[in-house]
C-alpha cells in the first residue's frame, strides 16, 4: 500500500486511529474536535478516553450539524479504531445522521456495497 494515499487516516491517541470519508472541511473539523475531546478528557479525569465513549461524543456533534437549520449538515463518515487492554481490537463507524455501531470488518467509500457482499460470505472466518 502507498503511505501516500493515506490521507484522511488519523491518529488520535497512541491507542486510537480515525479515518474519515467525505467532503474535507467537514473532515478537518471533526478531527480536531476528536482531538480536542480526547485531551479534555484526559485532563479531566487522569487516563485516556474509552473509544465508545469518543464514537458516541462524535455522534452527537454530527446529530447537533443535522438537525440545525443554522448549520450545513456534514457530509463524513467516520471510521474509528482502536486497541483497548481489556476489550481488544474494537473497530466503529459513525454516520451523518448519528447511527454509529461497532463492527468486526467495515468499509465505506465507493464501492461499499460490493465489498460488503464480499465481506458477507467471508465474515465467518473473521470471528
Amino acid at each position: 500500500m502507498d503511505p501516500t494515499s493515506l490521507t484522511h487516516v488519523h491518529s488520535i491517541t497512541s491507542k486510537i486511529g480515525i479515518l474519515v470519508n467525505g467532503l474535507i472541511a467537514d473532515h478537518c473539523e471533526q478531527v480536531q474536535c476528536a482531538m480536542y475531546k480526547t485531551n479534555d478528557f484526559w485532563f479531566k479525569y487522569g487516563h485516556g478516553i474509552l473509544v465508545h465513549v469518543l464514537v458516541k461524543h462524535i455522534a452527537d456533534i454530527v446529530q447537533v450539524y443535522t438537525q440545525s437549520t443554522s448549520m450545513q449538515a456534514t457530509a463524513t463518515v467516520h471510521l474509528l479504531i482502536a486497541v483497548d487492554d481489556e476489550q481488544g481490537l474494537q473497530v466503529f463507524k459513525v454516520d451523518c445522521a448519528r447511527h454509529y455501531l461497532p463492527f468486526y470488518v467495515v468499509t465505506s467509500g465507493a464501492k461499499e456495497q460490493e465489498v460488503v457482499n464480499f465481506l458477507e460470505k467471508k465474515v465467518d472466518d473473521v470471528k
